[in-house]
């Protein structure tokens, strides 16, 4: 196994940050309900309102993490289990997925319920140490 040193886990995700989104640190969040793999898009959410999300993110240390809480709009049908989610560079079709990883815990939307993500729980930590 190798290791990063953290100033190179750092550059890294700066790098994602400035290049890899919409624009310098914005995404569009994307909800899944079976998660993306290295081989699949896996399976968003679709129907019932349901729309990507605009995020900002920064970085703190190796962890980039969401810096305001996101609001999904209400449901108007059942969304179903979701289970994972994705960062993605366009709000709507596949756009450059970057980051995915699973929603903990999973959460149940269903028609009339608001899927609220709070500050810092979008995040993914890069390396080991």
């Amino acid at each position: 196994m190798s290791y990063y040193k953290n100033n190179t886990q750092e550059n890294v995700l700066d790098y994602i940050l400035a290049n890899e989104g919409a624009s310098a640190n914005t995404f569009y969040l994307a909800m899944y309900t079976a998660s993306p793999t290295e081989s699949s898009e896996g399976t968003e959410v679709s129907g019932g309102s349901y729309a990507r999300q605009s995020v900002t993110m920064s970085r703190t240390d190796q962890t980039i993490s969401n810096d305001n809480q996101i609001t999904f709009s209400e449901a108007t049908a059942d969304w179903g289990t979701v289970t994972a989610w994705a960062l993605h560079s366009a709000s709507s079709g596949t756009g450059n997925q970057v980051i995915w990883a699973p929603l903990s815990p999973s959460t149940e939307v269903n028609t009339g319920q608001t899927l609220i993500i709070d500050v810092n729980n979008i995040a993914q930590t890069f390396g080991d140490n």
